[in-house]
Protein backbone atom coordinates (compact mmCIF):
# COMPACT_ATOMS: atom_id res chain seq x y z
CA UNK A 1 0.00 0.00 0.00
CA UNK A 2 2.80 2.40 0.94
CA UNK A 3 4.55 1.57 -2.33
CA UNK A 4 1.39 2.34 -4.32
CA UNK A 5 0.98 5.68 -2.53
CA UNK A 6 4.62 6.50 -3.22
CA UNK A 7 4.13 5.82 -6.95
CA UNK A 8 0.97 7.95 -7.01
CA UNK A 9 2.77 10.82 -5.23
CA UNK A 10 5.71 10.61 -7.66
CA UNK A 11 3.34 10.56 -10.64
CA UNK A 12 1.41 13.60 -9.40
CA UNK A 13 4.66 15.44 -8.68
CA UNK A 14 6.02 14.67 -12.15
CA UNK A 15 2.80 15.82 -13.84
CA UNK A 16 2.60 19.00 -11.78
CA UNK A 17 6.22 19.95 -12.46
CA UNK A 18 6.02 19.19 -16.19
CA UNK A 19 3.02 21.44 -16.89
CA UNK A 20 4.43 24.74 -15.56
CA UNK A 21 7.91 23.98 -16.95
CA UNK A 22 6.45 23.48 -20.41
CA UNK A 23 4.44 26.70 -20.06
CA UNK A 24 7.55 28.54 -18.81
CA UNK A 25 9.56 27.44 -21.84
CA UNK A 26 6.68 28.61 -24.04
CA UNK A 27 6.70 25.54 -26.26
CA UNK A 28 3.06 25.87 -27.18
CA UNK A 29 0.47 28.10 -25.60
CA UNK A 30 -3.19 27.17 -25.88
CA UNK A 31 -4.69 28.49 -29.13
CA UNK A 32 -7.19 30.48 -27.07
CA UNK A 33 -4.23 32.64 -25.93
CA UNK A 34 -3.08 33.29 -29.50
CA UNK A 35 -5.78 35.65 -30.74
CA UNK A 36 -4.34 38.96 -29.55
CA UNK A 37 -2.13 41.73 -30.88
CA UNK A 38 1.67 42.02 -31.01
CA UNK A 39 1.78 42.96 -27.31
CA UNK A 40 0.24 39.58 -26.39
CA UNK A 41 3.25 37.47 -27.42
CA UNK A 42 4.71 35.59 -24.46
CA UNK A 43 8.02 35.39 -26.35
CA UNK A 44 10.21 38.50 -26.29
CA UNK A 45 9.79 39.81 -29.86
CA UNK A 46 10.92 43.43 -29.29
CA UNK A 47 14.00 43.05 -31.51
CA UNK A 48 12.08 41.08 -34.14
CA UNK A 49 9.30 43.68 -34.29
CA UNK A 50 11.90 46.47 -34.64
CA UNK A 51 13.59 44.59 -37.51
CA UNK A 52 10.15 44.07 -39.08
CA UNK A 53 9.72 47.84 -39.33
CA UNK A 54 12.82 48.20 -41.54
CA UNK A 55 12.53 48.13 -45.35
CA UNK A 56 12.47 44.52 -46.58
CA UNK A 57 14.84 42.84 -48.99
CA UNK A 58 13.13 41.07 -51.90
CA UNK A 59 13.77 37.52 -53.07
CA UNK A 60 12.17 34.86 -55.24
CA UNK A 61 11.43 31.76 -53.20
CA UNK A 62 13.05 28.95 -55.16
CA UNK A 63 15.99 26.63 -54.53
CA UNK A 64 18.15 28.40 -57.12
CA UNK A 65 17.78 31.82 -55.50
CA UNK A 66 20.48 33.39 -53.37
CA UNK A 67 20.30 32.35 -49.70
CA UNK A 68 17.75 34.07 -47.51
CA UNK A 69 19.45 36.81 -45.45
CA UNK A 70 19.08 36.50 -41.69
CA UNK A 71 18.27 39.32 -39.28
CA UNK A 72 16.40 41.13 -42.10
CA UNK A 73 12.73 41.03 -43.11
CA UNK A 74 12.40 39.61 -46.61
CA UNK A 75 9.50 39.92 -49.03
CA UNK A 76 9.33 36.55 -50.79
CA UNK A 77 7.75 36.06 -54.20
CA UNK A 78 5.99 32.70 -54.24
CA UNK A 79 4.66 30.41 -57.00
CA UNK A 80 1.61 28.21 -57.43
CA UNK A 81 3.80 25.22 -58.37
CA UNK A 82 6.75 24.43 -56.13
CA UNK A 83 9.13 21.50 -55.88
CA UNK A 84 9.43 20.76 -52.17
CA UNK A 85 12.42 18.98 -50.66
CA UNK A 86 9.99 17.20 -48.33
CA UNK A 87 6.22 17.13 -48.72
CA UNK A 88 4.66 19.60 -46.23
CA UNK A 89 3.27 17.92 -43.14
CA UNK A 90 0.06 19.93 -43.36
CA UNK A 91 -1.78 22.31 -45.69
CA UNK A 92 -4.65 24.71 -45.20
CA UNK A 93 -7.75 24.78 -47.40
CA UNK A 94 -7.86 28.12 -49.17
CA UNK A 95 -10.76 29.56 -51.18
CA UNK A 96 -8.46 30.79 -53.98
CA UNK A 97 -5.06 29.76 -55.32
CA UNK A 98 -2.41 28.58 -52.88
CA UNK A 99 1.14 29.87 -53.21
CA UNK A 100 4.32 28.27 -51.94
CA UNK A 101 8.09 28.53 -52.08
CA UNK A 102 11.37 27.07 -50.89
CA UNK A 103 14.45 29.15 -50.10
CA UNK A 104 17.77 28.12 -48.57
CA UNK A 105 19.57 29.80 -45.69
CA UNK A 106 22.76 29.26 -43.69
CA UNK A 107 23.00 30.04 -39.97
CA UNK A 108 26.42 31.58 -39.18
CA UNK A 109 26.50 30.01 -35.71
CA UNK A 110 24.72 27.20 -33.90
CA UNK A 111 21.77 28.01 -31.67
CA UNK A 112 18.06 28.67 -31.60
CA UNK A 113 16.66 30.62 -34.54
CA UNK A 114 13.20 32.14 -34.84
CA UNK A 115 11.28 32.06 -38.14
CA UNK A 116 8.58 34.75 -38.12
CA UNK A 117 5.89 35.13 -40.77
CA UNK A 118 3.59 38.03 -41.53
CA UNK A 119 0.51 35.90 -42.22
CA UNK A 120 -1.01 32.46 -41.75
CA UNK A 121 1.16 29.94 -43.61
CA UNK A 122 2.43 26.44 -43.10
CA UNK A 123 6.20 26.37 -42.74
CA UNK A 124 8.83 23.67 -42.44
CA UNK A 125 12.57 23.97 -41.90
CA UNK A 126 14.44 21.22 -43.72
CA UNK A 127 18.07 20.17 -43.34
CA UNK A 128 19.04 20.16 -47.04
CA UNK A 129 21.65 17.39 -47.00
CA UNK A 130 19.47 14.84 -45.18
CA UNK A 131 16.13 16.20 -46.43
CA UNK A 132 14.85 15.89 -42.88
CA UNK A 133 12.19 18.24 -41.51
CA UNK A 134 13.20 19.70 -38.15
CA UNK A 135 10.98 19.57 -35.09
CA UNK A 136 10.02 23.03 -33.84
CA UNK A 137 11.17 23.89 -30.31
CA UNK A 138 8.58 26.58 -29.69
CA UNK A 139 5.61 28.02 -31.54
CA UNK A 140 3.41 31.01 -30.97
CA UNK A 141 1.09 33.22 -32.99
CA UNK A 142 -1.06 36.27 -32.37
CA UNK A 143 -3.73 36.50 -35.06
CA UNK A 144 -4.36 40.24 -34.60
CA UNK A 145 -0.70 41.31 -34.77
CA UNK A 146 -0.39 43.26 -38.07
CA UNK A 147 3.33 42.51 -38.31
CA UNK A 148 4.29 39.04 -37.07
CA UNK A 149 1.38 36.62 -37.32
CA UNK A 150 3.35 33.57 -36.18
CA UNK A 151 6.82 32.68 -34.99
CA UNK A 152 8.45 29.26 -34.73
CA UNK A 153 11.80 28.44 -33.11
CA UNK A 154 14.25 25.78 -34.31
CA UNK A 155 17.63 24.53 -33.07
CA UNK A 156 20.08 24.98 -35.98
CA UNK A 157 23.76 24.13 -36.50
CA UNK A 158 26.35 26.28 -38.24
CA UNK A 159 27.94 24.68 -41.29
CA UNK A 160 24.65 23.07 -42.33
CA UNK A 161 22.41 24.34 -45.10
CA UNK A 162 18.69 24.62 -44.37
CA UNK A 163 15.65 25.28 -46.51
CA UNK A 164 12.57 27.17 -45.43
CA UNK A 165 9.50 25.65 -47.08
CA UNK A 166 6.39 27.82 -47.06
CA UNK A 167 3.02 26.56 -48.25
CA UNK A 168 -0.71 27.29 -48.07
CA UNK A 169 -0.18 31.01 -48.62
CA UNK A 170 -3.19 32.93 -50.01
CA UNK A 171 -1.00 35.69 -51.53
CA UNK A 172 1.74 35.72 -54.16
CA UNK A 173 4.05 37.56 -51.76
CA UNK A 174 4.71 36.97 -48.08
CA UNK A 175 7.13 38.36 -45.52
CA UNK A 176 9.59 36.36 -43.42
CA UNK A 177 12.20 37.22 -40.80
CA UNK A 178 14.74 34.75 -39.42
CA UNK A 179 16.60 35.86 -36.28
CA UNK A 180 18.94 34.23 -33.82
CA UNK A 181 17.39 34.09 -30.37
CA UNK A 182 19.68 36.04 -28.03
Amino acid sequence: MKLALLFIALFISACASHGPEQKKRGEHRPFSEMKGGCENYALDLKRDLALWDESPAELQANLNAEPLPLEKRVKLELQTNTDFLVQPEKTFDLKGPAYAGVVKFNPPESGVYRVSMGERVWLDVIEVQTKKALQAKRFEMQTKCPKIFKTVEFELESGKEYALQISSVPNKNTHVLITKVK
